[in-house]
């Protein structure tokens, strides 16, 4: 398979999707613009924004493309396949411009650490840690020290009534909107079938069956993916990890980067 709209030169397989958050989306839209017959199954109503806690988890993700911070606490092979899921994001983002009126936020502009004096040891850990991680792994991307006038010119709204910030930007790091995207992937999926309130009991290779059609025979398809999350559980044992995103209505402040 070639990746985005190409010219996909197998078999038009007919794929079965459980689970429309994120990656169900993502699978959806990639898929059906390969030429392939896609349904995908979900429990919520449709496919628009929840933020009850019960939908899908991408509907709370604050959409933070931070391979490098988050080398603190990750492997580093996840870093790397963070650094290509921006690329990726970019190319997604590119592709919907073409057809959609208006292309879900994308940014790469990088994202910013900064801290208080009393907070700068913690602060110069952290970057110890990452500068030990970059150098082994031989990445590009590294923590660039930025002085007052730097940082005054990256952000002019950023500024602290404690003192002078210290800071470093963190190359390469970017953000998309997830809520957008989600949407966006959603009404640009062509041909794809959305079985919306409905829930899928059991998986199998090349099949699956859904909680209300207990006396019915499997759905088959050439292929299926399970993408479901918690909503997996108890069948499969997925921990969830509880986020939750505050939008902020602040006119008057102009933020570019994390």
């Amino acid at each position: 398979m070639q990746s985005t709209q190409g010219s996909y030169l197998g078999p038009r397989l007919r794929i079965g999707i459980a689970g429309a958050g994120l990656l169900g989306r993502l699978l959806a839209w990639t898929l059906a613009h390969q030429g392939h017959q896609v349904s995908v199954f979900d429990p919520a109503s449709g496919p628009q924004p929840s933020f009850d806690g019960q939908g899908a988890a991408g509907f709370t993700a604050a959409g933070m493309l931070s391979p490098l911070a988050e080398l603190e606490t990750a492997e580093p092979d996840v870093a790397e396949r963070g650094w290509y899921a921006i690329t990726r994001w970019a190319e997604i983002r590119a592709d919907m411009a073409l057809r959609l009126p208006a292309a879900p936020h994308f940014a790469r502009e990088g994202s910013l650490m900064v801290a208080h004096r009393p907070d700068l040891g913690a602060a110069r850990r952290v970057l110890s840690r990452l500068a030990a991680l970059t150098q082994e792994r031989a990445t590009p991307h590294r923590p660039q020290v930025l002085d007052a006038p730097q940082l005054q010119a990256l952000e002019p709204s950023l500024h602290s009534t404690l003192g002078p910030l210290h800071a470093w930007l963190l190359p390469g790091e970017g953000q998309v909107d997830a809520v957008a995207m989600m949407q966006s992937l959603q009404a640009d999926a062509p041909g794809v079938v959305w079985h919306w309130g409905r829930t899928v009991r059991q998986i199998g290779p090349g099949h699956l069956s859904l909680a209300d059609e207990a006396s019915s025979p499997k759905r088959r398809f050439d292929c299926v993916f399970d993408v479901r999350g918690v909503g997996a559980r108890p069948e499969v044992p997925v921990r969830g990890v509880r986020g939750e995103v505050v939008w902020l209505h602040a006119p008057g402040l102009g933020l570019q980067r994390p």
